[in-house]
């Protein structure tokens, strides 16, 4: 990691709030406060078409899944993978999936669809 040797466990080198080892696991910087694996926009309405699109920061090599909970409850982080993985578009460090409902079921912004909150893991090379 750039010559500087964190600790393997999840400590937090660069004081951002993400353990180096998860830092590790995005392919990012665990010397690098700005380096972080985070949502980088989220667009709904006419800049989305139809549905929601998520942007992350990505690294290469690394895969990702992402996860979607309808509504929500106190508590509970019981998340549903996305049925459909090769809808995940790579381009050069940033990330995008498009939610319009064909991995997920049910489309954003549908009647059922009160609330959804999403979730973006990392996996290493």
């Amino acid at each position: 990691l750039g010559g500087v040797v964190t600790c393997p466990t999840n400590t937090d080198t660069d004081a951002d709030g993400q353990g180096d080892r998860d830092e590790y696991i995005a392919g990012k910087d665990g010397t690098d406060p700005d380096s972080t694996f985070r949502f980088l926009s989220t667009m709904t309405g006419a800049d989305a078409g139809a549905g929601v699109v998520l942007q992350w920061a990505g690294a290469p090599g690394r895969n990702y899944e992402v996860g979607y909970m309808d509504g929500w409850i106190a508590g509970s982080w019981s998340f549903q993978s996305i049925t459909n993985p090769g809808a995940i578009i790579f381009s050069n460090t940033v990330v995008t999936y498009l939610d319009n409902g064909s991995g997920t079921g049910v489309p954003p912004g549908h009647t059922s669809v009160v609330q959804r909150t999403y979730r973006v893991r990392a996996f290493p090379p």
